[in-house]
Order: structure tokens, then sequence, then C-alpha cells
């Protein structure tokens, strides 16, 4: 094998957090392609969507994932949604948990994401996401 492709690398990445909080999106902005339908509709995405991120060095596997959050008991599509997000993390290497800029509080969804990622034991990146339509002086006030 020659030394380029040493330096290859491959791997898959897990985008996971509540419903609507820009998943789909941020997959069609990394490829530059609409492969992830997008909607203001919460819980568009209904199944894992892996898409692949293609360069002279590396592979990417992402996963748009159903938004996370506690479904009531008798939900059926809600424990299905929360599965299937919960499942992409078994494939990936590591996840992206998005969250949204100007958010002041941890909602029950954020905690479940926490929950669900704490369990899934692996190398976790924080992405503030929509920081575009957050108000400034809100958003990044400590």
């Amino acid at each position: 094998m020659d030394a380029e492709r040493r330096d290859f690398k491959c791997g898959a990445v897990a985008l996971v957090g509540r419903p609507n909080v820009g998943k789909s999106s941020l997959i069609n902005a990394l490829l530059k392609a609409r492969v992830a339908i997008v909607s203001p509709k919460p819980q568009t995405t209904r199944n894992a969507v892996r898409c692949i991120y293609n360069d002279d060095r590396a592979q990417i596997v992402f996963t748009d994932t159903p938004g996370l959050y506690r479904p009531k008991e008798k939900d059926k599509l809600g424990r299905f949604l929360v599965g299937s997000a919960a499942e992409a993390l078994d494939d990936a290497d590591a996840a992206l948990w998005l969250v949204e800029a100007g958010d002041r509080k941890l909602r029950p969804e954020d905690l479940e994401a926490a929950r669900v990622l704490a369990e899934a034991d692996l190398p976790v990146v924080l992405v503030v996401n929509k920081a575009d339509t957050a108000d400034p002086e809100e958003a990044f006030r400590l």
C-alpha cells in the first residue's frame, strides 16, 4: 500500500439532538447537496439516514437521526423514533450533539440526548447550531 493510502481515514458519525434542532440541515450543508429532508415540522426524519462524505484524505459516513426526546408510554411512533436514533449510535465512531444557539435552559429533550449519549460511550462533539437565527446579544451572553 502506498504512503498516500495509509493516511486515508474512514469513520462513522451520528448526528443527534432534540427534534428540529437542524440535524438534517447540517448534513445537507456538510455534503453540499440536498440529501436529507428539511422541514419546519418536528420529527420529519423518521429513520436513520446515512450519507457519505468523501475527499482525498477521508471518508465519513454521517447518520442523520430522528430527534431524541422522552416519548409518552403509549406513543409507539415516538418510541420507535427514539430507538432508531439510539441504535444509530451503535454503528458510530463518534457523535455530534446539536443544540440551538440562544437556548438558555436544558429541556427534557436535551437531558434525554445526554442520557442516550452517555450510554453510547462515544466521543461527543457539541455543535451549536442556528447561530445565524439567534439574537447575538442573548445567544453568547454568559
